[in-house]
């Protein structure tokens, strides 16, 4: 969760790794639980790790 206006009102927004965000109030929040966190995690790394290799190919580089 980012905060994006600091207000009034407070707003937020939800983001997920793939980078899709909406809005949300933060009466409709949780913190996430161990195992949201770490799927989020998982989800981020396999994403920058596609970047990454992506990064290599379009430049023939072997570092990104």
């Amino acid at each position: 969760m980012q905060l994006v206006s600091a207000g009034p009102p407070l707003r937020y927004v939800l983001v997920t790794a793939t980078g899709y965000e909406w809005r949300a109030r933060l009466g409709d929040v949780r913190p996430a639980t161990v195992e949201e966190r770490a799927e989020y995690d998982a989800a981020l790394e396999r994403r920058l790790r596609g970047l990454r290799d992506l990064g290599r190919r379009l430049t023939g580089s072997r570092r990104a």
